[in-house]
């Protein structure tokens, strides 16, 4: 439900759709959606040894990262060509397609903007290095609904916060009444919630994976050139050193942030 959910509001942002039936699009989108993340979680060879990467092809993941290109690529390819219909009806609101379209027909970018470059910006992939395959509709879709999840289940364990939450919505905003953007500033309490909910449970424990360009040294130890590396946000946002109210508190596996304040969660 909560995939469903989120993934509407994204699709609704970036196509101007909504997958919210149970039809044959529906189950299309998200089954897209599922194999994407399937593969992702995947393991290549090359992710880690990339003089190696010629084993990837002996793995049936890259068959299957190979036909999830594909389908995804039909996929963006038909929501194009549907914005191109000069049948189909004009929304209000710009979707990110629309965005990207007229930019290719102004050509006011810098560079010249062409259809393939339009689906690379849906997509964020490219074929040969499989981290980038994570596109934007995966992303933003697995990301909001494991953040949701994490803190519901905080506040389900941690009655005290939830009802804290719940009075501070109800008496600033009112009960039965939805939440809107410019609201969130008389909510600080429901802000500080969600940071720490974002600080405990990182919807990407490690960062996309990055390569470094010249040689460099970290503590000690001489990184080359073309190294991929990985950020370890999960212990980060759990260092002490890096929080003032963890180097204070005695406290473990508690919201500690939300425990001592209701202010912005800030890095000390």
């Amino acid at each position: 439900m909560l995939a469903t959910f989120t993934s509407n509001i994204i699709s609704r942002i970036a196509l101007g759709t909504r997958y919210d039936d149970d039809g044959q699009e529906a189950r299309r989108f998200l089954g897209i959606i599922r194999e994407t993340v399937a593969v992702f979680l995947a393991f290549f060879v090359s992710d880690y040894f990339p003089p190696l990467g010629w084993l990837d092809r002996f793995a049936r993941s890259y068959y299957r990262l190979q036909k999830n290109f594909k389908e995804t690529d039909i996929f963006y390819q038909e929501l194009i060509d549907e914005h191109l219909n000069p049948k189909r009806p004009k929304s209000t609101q710009e979707d990110i397609i629309d965005i990207l379209l007229q930019l290719k027909k102004d050509q006011l970018s810098s560079f010249n903007l062409t259809m393939d470059p339009v689906k690379a910006v849906l997509m964020v992939m490219e074929q040969h290095y499989k981290f980038n395959s994570f596109n934007i509709l995966v992303g933003a879709t697995e990301t909001s609904r494991a953040t949701i999840v994490w803190a519901m289940t905080e506040l389900m364990v941690n009655p005290p916060f939830m009802k804290k939450a719940q009075e501070e919505v109800r008496q600033l905003i009112g009960k039965g009444v939805n939440v809107g953007e410019d609201d969130l500033e008389k909510l600080p309490y429901l802000k500080a919630v969600v940071k720490e909910t974002t600080r405990l449970h990182p919807a990407g424990p490690l960062l996309v994976p990055r390569e470094t360009t010249h040689s460099c040294v970290i503590n000690g130890y001489k990184i080359q050139p073309k190294t991929l590396v990985f950020v370890n946000s999960w212990a980060i946002v759990r260092d002490p050193e890096a929080w003032e109210n963890l180097r204070s508190s005695c406290l473990k596996d508690s919201w500690v942030i939300v425990l001592l304040t209701s202010k912005d969660v800030t890095l000390s």
